[in-house]
C-alpha cells in the first residue's frame, strides 16, 4: 500500500487514479445502503471517465458533490448511513476521490467558479483516504491493494 511520501511524489493523474481505485474498491462497505452506493457508483464513473477522457466536462464530476438533490448529492448521502463508522469512511474515500479528479478537471480546463468542495480537494486534504482505507483494510472489510 501506498504511503504518503511516495502519494506526494506522484503527478495529479496517478494520484487520481489511486484515490479512484481505494473509493472502488470501498465500495462494497456500502453494499447494505442503496442510495449511498448508488451515488457513490456514479460519482465513480463520473471520475473514471475524466480519467479516461481528460475533455469529461468537470461539471459533471463536481455535481456529485454539491448536487440540488439530496438524493443524488454524496455529502448527503451520510445521512442514510446511521452510525456505520465503516460505510462513513467509505464515502470520505469516495468524496476524497471525487474531489480530487473534479479538482484536476476544472484546472486542466480553465473553468471559473470552481466550488469549494472541489477547490479544498488538494493532495494535502485528499491524500487522507488512504489512511481511510487502511482503517477499512485493517478491519478485514476491504482488501489491501497494490501501487500503481
Amino acid at each position: 500500500m501506498i504511503d504518503d511520501r511516495e502519494f506526494h511524489s506522484l503527478n495529479v493523474d496517478q494520484q487520481n487514479k489511486i484515490l479512484v481505485d481505494l473509493a472502488t474498491n470501498s465500495l462494497p462497505v456500502l453494499a447494505k445502503y442503496k442510495m449511498p452506493l448508488e451515488v457513490a457508483k456514479r460519482s465513480i464513473d463520473s471520475c473514471l471517465k475524466s480519467i479516461e477522457n481528460k475533455a469529461f466536462d468537470a461539471k459533471v464530476i463536481s455535481i456529485n458533490l454539491n448536487h440540488s438533490d439530496p438524493d443524488l448529492d454524496l455529502s448527503a448521502q451520510y445521512s442514510f448511513i446511521d452510525d456505520d463508522s465503516a460505510a462513513e469512511l467509505a464515502l470520505d474515500i469516495v468524496c476524497f476521490a471525487t474531489g480530487a479528479v473534479a479538482n484536476a478537471a476544472y484546472r486542466r480546463q480553465n473553468l471559473d467558479h470552481m466550488p469549494e468542495s472541489v477547490a479544498l480537494a488538494t493532495p494535502d486534504v485528499t491524500v487522507g483516504a488512504i489512511d481511510k482505507f487502511k482503517t477499512l483494510s485493517k478491519l478485514g472489510l476491504v482488501e489491501n491493494i497494490g501501487q500503481p
